[in-house]
């Protein structure tokens, strides 16, 4: 997945980099840091990461996503962007929409989250129109995204592919060894959760709690609500909710008290 963040490495492509006439070959992304904007290359339009580092040196061979939104940040401006003005155009040019889904492609990434780019009218069918795209650029991506669908199985009759099947799915039906919500797989999700965690500094041994032998744990914030971020950022739906307080309670044998 390409990110938001921008790369502060030098990329010079003198005869590898796919180019339409509309881009210059020299590549320096520590060149084209503006005033206030952010040094480097966005990480959604680095050929240097997406091409030679990810494909060349480590051999990846699948399709590249984008962050959400991160193709809009390419070209855009203020809170909303990286003030982007590459080198290749003077270094003083902002890139508009259409050049920055452009540049995005051309560097490697195949796909465009949420579609807040790509699909649209200003996206790659105008970059295509004015000549900063090919036909050839576009197919790339489209081969490298339906290869992975169907080595997926998604085009395949439902019954030939084994994760396609209730028993795959957060239903009571299917094969209860395989559930994702299954007692085998709940313990590893478990395992992984505390072993997770790393304490990076204990500054004066505050931890562990001088009061840890009172056999009393306080927990403060909204312990007793579920939200959004309890399972973590991007989290399917689960088949048991347990808040902190309920998992509190049942770790320590005792009934929360407000």
């Amino acid at each position: 997945m390409a990110a938001y963040n921008a790369l502060s490495v030098k990329e010079n492509y003198t005869t590898d980099y796919p180019s339409a006439s509309s881009y210059p070959t020299l590549w320096s992304p520590r060149d084209n840091a503006t005033p206030g904007g952010t040094p480097g290359t966005p990480a959604a339009a680095s050929r240097y990461s997406l091409e030679t580092m990810l494909r060349r040196s480590y051999g990846f061979d699948g399709y590249v996503v984008s962050d959400c939104d991160a193709i809009t940040r390419v070209y855009g401006t203020g809170t909303q962007g990286h003030s982007w003005q590459p080198v290749q155009l003077g270094g003083q040019t902002q890139i508009s929409k259409t050049l920055g889904n452009a540049w995005a492609l051309k560097a490697g990434t195949d796909l465009d989250c949420s579609g807040g780019d790509y699909p649209t009218a200003t996206g790659l069918p105008a970059a295509q129109s004015q000549g900063f795209v090919s036909e050839a650029d576009i197919d790339i991506a489209l081969v490298r995204a339906f290869t992975a669908r169907f080595q997926l199985g998604e085009f395949d009759p439902v019954a030939s592919v084994p994760w396609n099947s209730e028993s795959y799915s957060l239903s009571a039906a299917g094969d209860p060894d395989v559930k994702l919500a299954s007692p085998a797989h709940r313990a590893v999700a478990h395992e992984s959760a505390l072993e997770a965690p790393v304490l990076l500094k204990n500054a004066g041994r505050t931890l562990p709690f001088a009061g840890a032998a009172t056999g009393k744990t306080v927990a403060l914030g909204h312990v007793d609500s579920l939200n959004a971020f309890q399972s973590g950022s991007y989290s399917g739906p689960t088949a048991v909710n347990t808040t902190f307080a309920q998992a509190l309670a049942e770790r320590t044998g005792s009934s929360p008290r407000p």
